[in-house]
């Protein structure tokens, strides 16, 4: 749906390919693909998700995963250092499990519970994650973890015939994360029942129905 929404707005998408270096001295010229395509351009966004550089972390000492190991009040594996963001692999407490997120709700949130702690503080951070996004006239939100890794169970409604996709993402009987693509007035409800922890399972295919109301579940 996204891809077909892209390219009816003139977006060119190049599939299979990955970015060697972007060119130019003094400006963006244009973008070296691994193959020896050149794109002209003028412009670089970069969007590929939360990376943090680390290896001088861990050089330091730092336990290291793909981010920064921090516990549920943000304390690395040093004393008196704490880490926030992007950068942060969490002890997640609405999961039950360790994320890294990069958004920034989490981020601002994450720093005000690591100052806090920093100054004498024991608040540990607690947040149900979610986004949203907006552009070529759709919205596409997320709340929770949404990626169907494996030992996920996924159940969907909606598509292309509807104008509007959602996904919900289970481990064993609890919601761990979900998607909307074009109906995201759902994300607040989302993030209330990822946080609530519910039991789901009685109502799995109520969820595949697209004209279920989500508010019911929360009732």
């Amino acid at each position: 749906m996204l891809e077909a929404i892209l390219e009816k707005n003139e977006v060119k998408i190049i599939r299979n390919s990955l970015a060697h270096h972007v060119m130019g001295d003094d400006g963006v010229e244009g973008v070296a693909l691994a193959d020896g395509a050149v794109i002209p351009c003028d412009l670089v966004i970069a969007a590929i998700g939360a990376c943090p550089p680390i290896d001088w972390l861990k050089a330091a000492g730092l336990e290291c995963n793909r981010g920064v190991i921090v516990n549920e009040y943000l304390e690395t594996s040093a004393p008196d250092i704490w880490a926030a963001g992007d950068c942060a692999e969490f002890n997640d407490l609405v999961l039950g499990e360790r994320s890294l997120n990069g958004t920034w709700v989490n981020a601002q949130m994450q720093g005000r519970t690591a100052a806090l702690n920093m100054i004498g503080g024991r608040q540990a951070f607690r947040l149900a994650a979610f986004y949203t996004a907006h552009g070529f006239g759709i919205n596409v939100g997320s709340a929770g973890n949404p990626w169907p890794v494996p030992g996920r169970e996924c159940v969907y409604r909606g598509g292309p015939d509807t104008g509007w996709r959602e996904a919900f993402v289970f481990k064993g009987p609890k919601l761990m994360g979900a998607t909307s693509v074009g109906r995201t007035d759902n994300i607040n409800v989302m993030v209330r029942l990822i946080d609530k922890g519910l039991d789901l399972t009685p109502h799995r295919a109520s969820l595949a129905d697209p004209n279920f109301d989500l508010k019911t579940l929360l009732k």
